[in-house]
């Protein structure tokens, strides 16, 4: 039968391996409320209670809320709350820092009842408090409705729990808000400007860095100690730079040598950096990641030593019979102490660490990995994590511990250090780019290259850190997966741009000589010439295969390396029937001759008119463009762009026998026109003769009416006279101008501006001009434009005299003359009528004219390759701008 001691030790060996289950949950979940109600469930069910509790500090700290819980009724948990003074249950946990035992709450005068335990019989209880002694977080515990003793096995059981709790919440709290965090603390501050340079140091900031004197206005580095300054640099800079707050905890070197959170927040100025010291809180975490490290590697097997000569097994998990090959009653039965598993050459070191950590303030303690000889001999290596458990007078009874065989871990180190030997040459000289090997814990274990250019950090600075953590976000995102699956033996490559370079990763899987993947091997290199050589080659093969025009590549034999479908298409060959074949299959001798003599020409182009015969026999009429570029081997080879002109030629045959007809029209026309001007100008002079005979012999006879019937009709004739000749003028542009020449056109300002003297003096006409150009032109017909325009603009003066004003500006290759007035104006609907033939916008009794002036220096200017344009408003005046072709060299 079981004694009442070994009971005892089972029961707690079953407790610690509870609270190692919710310790590595915590560190495997990032859900604090799942976790706090693992926790109430655990603590009931360990503790054989009806009731698990977290209560959740208010923020102003005066009452408790039920977080979680285990065994109460639904719409209680999340609502009800317990008073927190120190005259109440979890209250006094709080005060006392530590576990509080309460045997019989109706009983103990000390404590005050809460409505929530009364109403459900609650008659003894046992809280712990969640998180610091200077900030907690709540508390936690277990209730009973009988009246009972809880040991104080179970006050320590507790205390673990709100250990883990404790670690977990205060992660939560480093995550979230920067309130959450620093809302009720007092930080030491530091602010810095974009130089680096102080601006601001509080008090408590001066005692942690030891500031002596004048501070602001200083380097920051000589306001802080140097391990403090690198260690906290990079992170800072990266805030500085992005303008992203940036938080982190981290251990901070002598003289401060403790845990602290940082936040650094950037703003327009610089950086305000806040530090807290976080190692009384650190301390429990570090404790748990190292639990978890040391689970992560298998189950553990739980191990309680006596305290006596050789460690005697007291009791041993059942596996260990898996990993040292004992069952647990060999051990237990105190034939085969511990220290007859451990090596000879380890034996005096684990001693002495066992002493050294029995000075009487140890909790718990870990070896350095070790080895033991299993039961079949067989060396393996064990790392383990043991707990010093004590009697009420203080002394050492026994060693509670976790042991994890980690021997396949140490075969995949040394591995990893034989293909770090085996790497270290290609990462010491890795060329253009960066290389890494990586571990199964996602570390750089070994870096080379150039990883300033990928991570912006030396190989010093990365080696040993976690990826996620080495290198920005962005590109963690991208590495982190893919070296999870190499470790996993599948390979990946992708590409990513990192200051304006890209650059192409590849992950492999490192295998052992299993072929199991026990690290990975990443490698990045600047490939940006070569994408964008590929980018390039990929534009032009677009282009090669999507232009209408035929392409081919022929090598130095004139046989065909590459065509495109066009080029195909144009010959009636298959591309397969072209590739390899010379170029005589499809064009003669002649243009073959051409092409060698662009292949042997310095300039090394060519352009020509040649036949390309086709597959069906057809010939096809073509003009081709070559050059002739040097292959990687120095060799030389043609590329031919080839356009089929089969519908050019024949528009080019419609256009010159249109243009044959145009002109034989033209002439036609001409003569006609000059024919009927003649022949319309005789019988027009006779009529005006013979009215005037009429009006000088038989003036005395006609009464007024007729005087002036006669007077309209010579009138009349006149005026068709005027319009004869301007019509007459009008077509003989193009015919009868003469060659063009180099005009000065200042000259031909003077002329006009003689013959129109007295039209200029009878209205006070003002003309005023800019220096005019030289231009080629015809000298006669460019008068003819000026003359009509300054007319122009005199006859519609208005009611003040002419103001005008005539300008030149050079565009490119042309010059643009303008005639500017102040008179009457134009409505712009009409601004392209001006322009027409006979076209009139006034009465004949408002303005002289026959409605032809504009049309002619429309067509003149035309025939100098120009166009004339105006622009009016009514009772704006108007500008009337033309283009001729500037002289070469002219002004």
């Amino acid at each position: 039968m079981e004694s009442s001691s070994e009971s005892a030790l089972r029961a707690e060996i079953r407790r610690r391996e509870v609270v190692a289950d919710l310790a590595q949950r915590a560190l495997e979940t990032g859900d604090l409320g799942r976790l706090l109600d693992d926790a109430a469930a655990t603590v009931a069910d360990a503790l054989d209670a009806e009731y698990g509790a977290a209560f959740e500090l208010s923020p102003d700290r005066g009452e408790g809320v039920l977080r979680s819980g285990a065994g109460w009724e639904n719409g209680v948990v999340g609502t009800a709350t317990v008073p927190v003074d120190g005259e109440s249950l979890v209250g006094r946990a709080l005060d006392a820092g530590e576990p509080v035992v309460v045997d019989d709450l109706t009983a103990d005068g000390r404590v005050r009842g809460a409505a929530l335990f009364a109403d459900r019989g609650v008659a003894s209880g046992v809280s712990a408090p969640v998180g610091p002694t200077d900030e907690p977080w709540g508390v936690v515990g277990a209730y009973a409705t009988d009246q009972r003793a809880f040991a104080a096995a179970d006050a320590a059981l507790l205390d673990d729990v709100a250990d883990v709790l404790g670690s977990a919440v205060e992660r939560a709290r480093v995550r979230g808000e920067p309130t959450d965090v620093y809302g009720r603390v007092s930080d030491a501050v530091v602010a810095v400007d974009a130089e680096w340079r102080v601006t601001y140091l509080d008090e408590a900031a001066r005692d942690l860095f030891g500031v002596e004197g004048r501070a602001v206005g200083r380097p920051a580095g000589d306001a802080m100690p140097d391990g403090v300054r690198e260690r906290l640099g990079p992170d800072c800079e990266r805030a500085l730079e992005t303008g992203e707050t940036v938080a982190f905890e981290a251990y901070l070197p002598d003289p401060l040598d403790g845990w602290f959170a940082v936040r650094a927040y950037p703003s327009g100025t610089g950086l305000s950096v806040f530090l807290r010291e976080l190692t009384d809180r650190e301390r429990p975490r570090r404790r748990l990641a190292e639990e978890r490290d040391m689970f992560a590697e298998g189950p553990a097997v739980v191990f309680r030593w006596r305290n006596e000569e050789g460690w005697p097994v007291e009791y041993v998990s059942e596996n260990v019979e898996d990993v040292l090959g004992y069952a647990p009653a060999e051990l237990e039965s105190g034939d085969v102490p511990y220290t007859d598993l451990l090596l000879d050459a380890e034996r005096d070191r684990i001693a002495a660490e066992v002493a050294e950590h029995s000075d009487g303030t140890t909790e718990r303690f870990s070896h350095e990995p070790y080895r033991v000889r299993t039961k079949e001999g067989e060396i393996r290596w064990v790392k383990d994590t043991t707990k010093v458990v004590r009697d009420e007078a203080g002394e050492i009874t026994h060693y509670l511990g976790y042991l994890v065989d980690i021997t396949e871990r140490k075969v995949r180190e040394r591995e990893l250090e034989e293909s770090e030997r085996r790497y270290r040459t290609l990462i010491d000289h890795f060329p253009n780019g960066a290389v890494a090997l990586v571990d199964e814990d996602l570390r750089y274990r070994t870096v080379g290259g150039e990883p300033e250019r990928i991570a912006g950090a030396s190989a010093d600075e990365i080696e040993g850190r976690p990826v996620a953590e080495a290198v920005s976000p962005e590109l963690a995102a991208e590495l982190v997966p893919r070296y999870e699956a190499a470790l996993e033996g599948d390979a990946d490559s992708f590409e990513a741009e990192l200051g304006g370079r890209h650059y192409r990763f590849r992950i492999v899987p490192v295998r052992d000589g299993d072929g199991e993947a026990f690290a990975a091997l990443g490698t990045s290199q600047d490939v940006t010439e070569r994408t964008e050589h590929e980018r390039m080659l990929a534009k032009y093969e677009t282009i090669f295969e999507t232009v209408d025009d035929g392409i081919y590549v022929k090598d130095e034999d004139g046989r065909f390396t590459m065509v495109n479908e066009a080029y195909a298409e144009m010959t009636g060959y298959d591309r397969d029937e072209l590739l390899g074949e010379h170029a005589s299959m499809v064009v003669d001798e002649s243009t073959i001759e051409q092409s060698r003599a662009a292949m042997t020409d310095e300039d090394g182009t060519r352009a020509v008119t040649a036949e390309i015969e086709t597959a069906d026999g057809d010939r096809v009429p073509a003009e081709a463009t070559f050059a002739t570029l040097e292959t990687r081997e120095g060799g030389r080879e043609e590329i031919g762009v080839v356009r089929d002109v089969t519908e050019r030629e024949e528009r080019e045959r419609q256009l010159e026998a249109l243009v044959d007809e145009l002109e034989e029209s033209n002439e036609r026309l001409e003569q006609f026109a000059y024919a009927a001007s003649h022949d319309l100008q005789e019988p027009l002079r006779m009529v005006s003769s013979y009215l005037q005979l009429i009006e000088s012999r038989y003036a005395e006879e006609l009464d007024e009416d007729g005087r002036e019937f006669i007077e309209f009709a010579v009138d009349g004739a006149d005026r068709m006279r005027d319009m004869i000749e301007g019509l007459l003028e009008y077509s003989r542009v193009e015919t009868r101008g003469e060659p063009f020449e180099l005009v000065d056109l200042d000259d031909v300002l003077d002329d006009v501006r003689r013959d129109l003297q007295m039209r200029i003096a009878e209205s006070g006409a003002e003309i005023t001009a800019a220096d005019l150009p030289r231009v080629e032109g015809d000298p006669g017909q460019l008068r003819q434009v000026f003359q009509n325009l300054l007319d122009n603009a005199i006859e519609y003066a208005g009611e003040d005299p002419p103001r005008i004003r005539i300008d030149a500006e050079r565009r490119a290759d042309r010059w643009q003359v303008s005639v500017s007035d102040e008179g009457v104006g134009i409505d712009p609907d009409d601004a392209d009528r001006v322009f027409e033939v006979f076209e009139r916008l006034h009465g004949r009794e408002e303005h002289a004219g026959t409605g032809i002036g504009l049309a002619l220096v429309e067509r003149i200017v035309e025939r100098h390759g120009g166009d004339v344009q105006v622009e009016s408003e009514p009772g704006e005046g108007s500008t009337f701008a033309f283009t001729l072709p500037a002289a070469d060299g002219g002004r």
